[in-house]
């Protein structure tokens, strides 16, 4: 929803495939566009087989999203 809000799409229509288009609208960097689509693929995973994710790594996919909106909020 940070994401659909940010880039004002509906939240409905953000997918990991979506956000490859915005970021070239946007001018997101390759890097930043990689960490939004590994968080999404994370997030599926997490919600089919969330035994499968350690407290360990979901603290990880957290830091990255706080990274990721960190930077989306300094961008103008």
């Amino acid at each position: 929803e940070y994401l659909a809000d940010r880039f004002h799409v509906p939240a409905g229509g953000m997918t990991a495939l979506s956000i490859e288009e915005i970021a070239k609208e946007k001018g997101l960097s390759p890097e930043v566009v990689d960490t939004i689509k590994r968080i999404f693929a994370d997030c599926d995973m997490a919600r089919y087989a969330p035994s499968q994710f350690s407290h360990e790594r979901r603290e990880e996919i957290f830091r990255s999203l706080k990274e990721v909106i960190d930077h989306l909020e300094k961008m103008k």
